[in-house]
C-alpha cells in the first residue's frame, strides 16, 4: 500500500518508474545490462519429416537441414550443463512472480521436445542448477506416444504449437495429416501435467490460417480451458525466405491488429510497446544452437556471420554468458541484423544510447 502511494506521490513530479530513476541516478538504468534474462538451448534440433512427421511452411532452421546446410544432432551434455551452471552462478535473481516470467530458460530454439531422450536427465539438472529459474520447452505435439515426456513435476512451462483450426488448414501451414495427433497430445498432458505447470498452445500466424485465428480461440477454449492461447507473428528476417514466403502480404502491424480482433489481450506482441526498456523484444534473448554458436537473438539469420563465438570456447577460456551479453551490448547499432529488424522500438537508438558497458568486441 505504502509502495503504491509513494508511486503515486512521484507521478505527479514527474517521476513515473521509481526503479527505473534510481537505477539512472546509480549509473545502471537498465537492469537486463548484465546477463541474458532469457537463455533459449537448442538441446536437439530434431524435428523435420523425419523426425516429427511434418514441416512447418515457415520453418528456416528444418529447410536448412533438408538443403543439406545443417544436420540434426544433440547438443552434448556437459554443454547443457555448462550453461545451467553459469546460469546458476551468474545471473542475477530478478523474480517478482509475474507471469510469463522475466527470466526463464528455454530448452528449445529449432528442435522439438519430443525428440529429447535425454529430456529427464537435462530436467533433473534443472531441478539441481536452476530450481528457482522457471524452465520451458515446446513442441509440435505429432507424437502422441511421446507427451509423457512433458509431464514432469521439474518443467513449468509447456508450450504445443497449433496454427491451424481444422485438419485443412492444418495441411497447408504444415505440409502433414497430423491434426488429431496434436489434439491427443495435448488432451495427455492436459489429464497428466502438475499442478505447478503452465499449459500453453501457440498459433503461428501465416497468410494461410490468418483467417482462422477466431475459429482456434474458440475451439482450444472449449477443449482445453486450463491452457493459455498465444498468437504469434511472423516476423521478417534478411535471410529466412520462408517465413517471407509464409507470411506473403502481411505485415506485423496487420497481424498484430489481428490479434488484437480476436483477444486485446494477446495484443503484448505489439513491438512498439515493449517492457523492461528494452530496443526490441528479443534483445535480452540469448540464443545457443544445438552446435553451440551463441547468436544475436532467436531471429534466424545468419549464423555463420552473427554470433557472438562457440560454447565450446566459452569454456575452453573460461568465459561466460556475461561476456557475450556484453558484447552484444556492445556491439549496439553496429549489427546490420539488428537495424534492418522489424520487431525494433521506434525509439531503439535512444534507449541504446543509454547504455554504459565495457566489453571486449572481438568482430
Amino acid at each position: 500500500m505504502m509502495k503504491k502511494i509513494l508511486k503515486k506521490t512521484l507521478k505527479t513530479i514527474g517521476i513515473n518508474d521509481l526503479d527505473y530513476t534510481l537505477k539512472k541516478i546509480l549509473k545502471k538504468p537498465y537492469y537486463w545490462t548484465d546477463y541474458p534474462m532469457a537463455v533459449q538451448i537448442d538441446t536437439t534440433n530434431k524435428c523435420g519429416p523425419k523426425h516429427s512427421g511434418i514441416i512447418c511452411e515457415y520453418c528456416f532452421p528444418q529447410n536448412e537441414v533438408l538443403c543439406g546446410r545443417d544436420t540434426h544432432a544433440d547438443m552434448p551434455m556437459e554443454w547443457i550443463e555448462w550453461i545451467q551452471k553459469d546460469m546458476n552462478q551468474n545471473m542475477p535473481r530478478l523474480l517478482d512472480g509475474s507471469w510469463p516470467p522475466k527470466q526463464q530458460i528455454c530448452y528449445f530454439l529449432n528442435g522439438d521436445w519430443q525428440n529429447e531422450s535425454r529430456s529427464q536427465t537435462i530436467l533433473s539438472n534443472h531441478a539441481k542448477y536452476l530450481s528457482w529459474l522457471p524452465s520451458q520447452v515446446f513442441t509440435c505435439g505429432t507424437k502422441p506416444e511421446e507427451a509423457w515426456r512433458f509431464c514432469n513435476k521439474n518443467l513449468d512451462w509447456v508450450c504445443v504449437t497449433l496454427s491451424a483450426n481444422n485438419a485443412e488448414v492444418y495441411k497447408k501451414v504444415y505440409h502433414a495429416d497430423k491434426f488429431n495427433d496434436v489434439l491427443k497430445s495435448m488432451k495427455f498432458i492436459d489429464e497428466h501435467a502438475f499442478t505447478n505447470q503452465r499449459l500453453e498452445t501457440h498459433f503461428v500466424i501465416t497468410e494461410n490460417n490468418i483467417n482462422g485465428m477466431s475459429e482456434w480461440y474458440k475451439m482450444i477454449g472449449k477443449k482445453f480451458p486450463r491452457w493459455r492461447r498465444v498468437f504469434s507473428p511472423l516476423v521478417k528476417s534478411e535471410t529466412n525466405l520462408p517465413s517471407v514466403k509464409a507470411m506473403g502480404n502481411l505485415t506485423l502491424e496487420q497481424q498484430e491488429k489481428a490479434i488484437c480482433g480476436v483477444n486485446g489481450y494477446q495484443g503484448f506482441w505489439d513491438h512498439t510497446q515493449t517492457g523492461y526498456y528494452q530496443p526490441c523484444v528479443l534483445w535480452s534473448n540469448a540464443a545457443i544452437t544445438v552446435h553451440g554458436d551463441i547468436l544475436q537473438c532467436c531471429n534466424w539469420s545468419d549464423v555463420a556471420k552473427w554470433n557472438y563465438g562457440n560454447i565450446a570456447e566459452y569454456i575452453k577460456e573460461g568465459r561466460s554468458l556475461k561476456d557475450y551479453h556484453h558484447e552484444k551490448l556492445a556491439n549496439k547499432q553496429r549489427n546490420s541484423l539488428c537495424r534492418n529488424c522489424n520487431l525494433k522500438h521506434p525509439m531503439v537508438k535512444q534507449r541504446l544510447s543509454n547504455i554504459e558497458v565495457t566489453a571486449k568486441v572481438k568482430r
